[in-house]
């Protein structure tokens, strides 16, 4: 016989496993990435950071007020120009870091479009031109550099540990522009 999904339904103690659901963050990519950092809006504090790939705000992130405060560490990382003033329009990724009161940080990377965020980066060293879409940064290292960045938010956020990547310019990534533009941070 074969479980009902409701029936193998197990929880995370049952599982015993070392995994903890006391420090969680959130990740998205593209309207993931604006459903991720509007979450941290609405989740009773079980989300203790937020990060968007590439994505436009909605709703109270990318109003242009304190509204916009998700009150907890928040990660923007984009494509080329993302958020800049001389990039693609996007008016949220602008003002979202001048109302944040919790750590934030906004970057974008050199040589990539919206598609290099996702496994069209990966995809395109298996079969180049694959996506005449993406950008010209190598899939290999935008692979890297993307485990990167996320690790060393998340590890920041949910473990307190800290990375030099995150602080400014890395000369590991020289593709990755650092903007300063925090409220409180």
């Amino acid at each position: 016989m074969i479980p009902s999904p409701i029936t193998a339904l197990v929880t995370v103690s049952e599982l015993k496993l070392p995994l903890s659901t006391t420090g969680l963050g959130a990740l998205g990519y593209s309207l993931g990435g604006a459903a991720a950092l509007s979450s941290l809006l609405r989740n009773n504090g079980r989300l203790a950071s937020g990060l968007n790939l590439d994505g436009t705000l909605l709703g109270e992130p990318a109003a242009n007020s304190s509204a916009a405060d998700v009150q907890k560490p928040a990660f923007l990382l984009g494509s080329e120009g993302h958020g800049s003033s001389d990039g693609p329009d996007d008016y949220t990724w602008m003002s979202f870091p001048r109302w944040q009161t919790a750590y934030e940080r906004k970057m974008s990377v050199n040589g990539t479009t919206h598609h290099d965020f996702f496994d069209d980066t990966f995809w395109k060293t298996v079969e180049p031109g694959a996506d005449q879409h993406a950008g010209p940064i190598d899939g290999e290292e935008m692979v890297r550099l993307l485990n990167s960045y996320v690790r060393a938010f998340f590890d920041l956020t949910l473990r307190g540990r800290s990375s030099p990547i995150l602080d400014g310019p890395s000369s590991e990534f020289p593709e990755v522009v650092y903007y300063n533009v925090s409220g409180a941070s």
